[in-house]
């Protein structure tokens, strides 16, 4: 898939890279004076912390910005890297598109898809448009299909990459497919976990996973979870699928009674609307 991040001016990333070297190599010098020079040791480490703490702090803010659900403060700040750069409309309205469907907004995120066109970009970007379009049809859609496109992106060749992004991509299928049996009310054993994992570690996906992992709480009969995967959660505006979710969700908070019934747990209501 396409990483937004990653979509920045080519010089911003290598002035990054070469801070972040830097830093490295001035505290393995502080480390080789600490014995004859302490002052030297700490005058370079002080350096170091101060090349290292600007980029900790905006990772801090944009991990924020992603948990706060602003679907809109996302892509704007997702737009102003990728347009920095070379990139044409297509990345802009792929990556768009992304984080309106991550955000539960279906009728933008679509819109922004409809504006890709058969291209160079179209094929290389296949997983990513299959992974928008599955979250869509999870979110308001045809949920069996939204099963079937997960279990078609998980056949999908992976990416010749290192150990560990193998692993971040393979975890990313799996989620995805947990969350469409989740909506489809066919979850499996492990999926609930998988999605707390993610909803974790992965702040772009991380209500999108928290809803999912409610609605196999609930139907499980274990309501208990719900207020913690739903803590924090923002007043999600009317654009946005999660706002129905919500609603339900806490609606079935406040039934009496174990389990509730498969059809009516959150996520259908949209259906019904």
């Amino acid at each position: 898939m396409v990483n937004p991040l990653e979509q920045t001016n080519p010089w911003v990333r290598f002035f990054r890279r070469a801070l972040f070297v830097c830093s490295a190599a001035l505290v393995a010098l502080a480390l080789h004076q600490s014995v004859d020079r302490p002052w030297v040791s700490f005058l370079l480490l002080v350096v170091a912390l101060l090349a290292l703490i600007p980029p900790w702090i905006s990772r801090r803010r944009f991990r924020r910005l992603l948990l706060s659900g602003d679907a809109q403060g996302v892509v704007d700040a997702w737009r102003r890297a990728i347009e920095s750069g070379t990139h044409d409309q297509a990345v802009v309205a792929l990556v768009s598109a992304t984080a309106f469907a991550a955000y539960g907004w279906v009728e933008e995120a679509r819109s922004q898809l409809s504006k890709l066109r058969r291209g160079p970009l179209w094929h290389a970007s296949t997983e990513h448009r299959l992974f928008v379009e599955t979250l869509l049809e999870a979110f308001d859609g045809d949920r069996d299909q939204a099963v079937r496109l997960a279990e078609a992106m998980g056949q999908l060749p992976v990416p010749p990459v290192n150990a560990r992004l193998r692993k971040q991509v393979l975890t990313l299928r799996g989620s995805l497919a947990a969350l469409t049996r989740a909506f489809a009310h066919t979850a499996r054993q492990g999926d609930l976990e998988l999605l707390e994992h993610v909803a974790k570690r992965s702040p772009m996906v991380s209500w999108a996973m928290r809803y999912a992992a409610a609605v196999i709480a609930v139907d499980r009969g274990e309501r208990w979870r719900v207020p913690r995967l739903l803590a924090d959660a923002p007043a999600w505006p009317p654009q946005s699928a999660f706002k129905g979710f919500h609603t339900e969700l806490l609606e079935q908070m406040q039934r009496p009674g174990g389990a509730a019934d498969s059809k009516d747990s959150a996520g259908d209501r949209s259906e019904e609307a």
